[in-house]
Order: structure tokens, then C-alpha cells, then sequence
């Protein structure tokens, strides 16, 4: 209140307002009607990273475990897990570096950490995506200095680029 409604001060009390019908409070348990659990249904399978895979380097003894996991609508985070298959392999889990690449020119892939076969890498501008978003994930010996292969995946249309933004898709 103003310095001009000093007289009303003392006389003024807060008041409650409610339409509810019946005495509601924070601790009671909602349930939603089926319709709101059908959008709810929508919106997580709309913005949910891709599911996690495992897949194998040809030419190597080497399982790479990939998960994505979304930051925002619009930025994701890939963590690839190197696993040596055979246990005779001379190459070591510290020697190995992970490099992934992109092969749309609308977003960039940041390499944020690569400790012992381990590698976290950050997507960014994923709403600029137009088709299925392509990975060349390359695996090197480091201490060697020479490239033991690569695969190539597909993630489909990751989170937000799963919805329709462009006005030429609408009609």
C-alpha cells in the first residue's frame, strides 16, 4: 500500500477467493483424467532422447555402448563406452580416443571429455535438423596413432526435431 492509503492501514485484511467446490489441499493426490495423460504420453515420446544401443566396430575387437541423454528440447549429450571384447587384444583402454562427426553442416557435435575409452560430446541446434541425424563415431589407438575403425549410426530425429517446424512440411 501507498504512503497515501496510510488511514485504511490498520482496517484492511487479506482475503481468500475460491471457486472449488469442495476443500482441496497440497497433499492430495492427483489424478489426471485420460485425456491429460494422453498429452502428457505425447509430449514424452515426442521429447525423449533416443534409446540407448550398443554396437560393434567392424575390423576390431571393440563394443561401443551409446546413451543420449536430453539436456534441453534442444541440446543432447552422447556418451559413448568403449569395451574391449577379447581379452588377448593388445590395445589398452587408455590408449583408445573417440572422435564423433556429423555429417549435416546445420549443427556441431563439442567433444566436452575423453578419459580411458570414455567420451562425452555435446549436440547442439538440434531444432535445425531436417532429416534423420547421422553419426560417424571414429575409434583410434592414441599411442599408435592410427585409426583402429569406425561405424557409422543413425539416431532417427532426436527431440524437438521430431515436430513439425517448417511450414513447407505442413501442407
Amino acid at each position: 500500500m501507498g504512503k497515501e492509503m496510510k488511514k485504511y492501514k490498520e482496517n484492511q485484511t487479506p482475503q481468500f477467493m475460491s471457486t472449488l467446490n469442495e476443500p482441496r489441499s497440497f497433499a492430495d493426490i492427483v489424478s489426471p483424467c485420460c485425456e491429460t495423460t494422453k498429452v502428457y504420453d505425447h509430449i514424452n515420446a515426442v521429447f525423449s532422447p533416443p534409446p540407448s544401443r550398443e554396437v560393434f566396430v567392424p575390423g576390431a575387437n571393440i563394443k561401443l555402448s551409446i546413451e543420449c541423454q536430453a539436456d534441453t528440447l534442444n541440446m543432447m549429450t552422447i556418451y559413448i563406452n568403449t569395451r574391449i571384447i577379447k581379452e588377448c587384444d593388445t590395445t589398452l583402454l587408455d590408449d583408445i580416443g573417440i572422435a564423433v562427426e556429423t555429417f549435416s553442416s546445420n549443427f556441431k557435435i563439442k567433444s566436452v571429455s575423453m578419459i580411458s575409452g570414455r567420451g562425452k560430446f555435446e549436440i547442439k541446434n538440434i531444432q535445425k535438423l531436417q532429416d534423420d541425424m547421422l553419426l560417424k563415431i571414429i575409434v583410434w589407438n592414441k599411442k599408435a596413432n592410427h585409426l583402429i575403425g569406425d561405424v557409422d549410426i543413425s539416431l532417427g530425429k532426436p527431440l524437438i526435431s521430431k515436430l513439425v517446424m517448417r511450414r513447407d512440411e505442413l501442407r
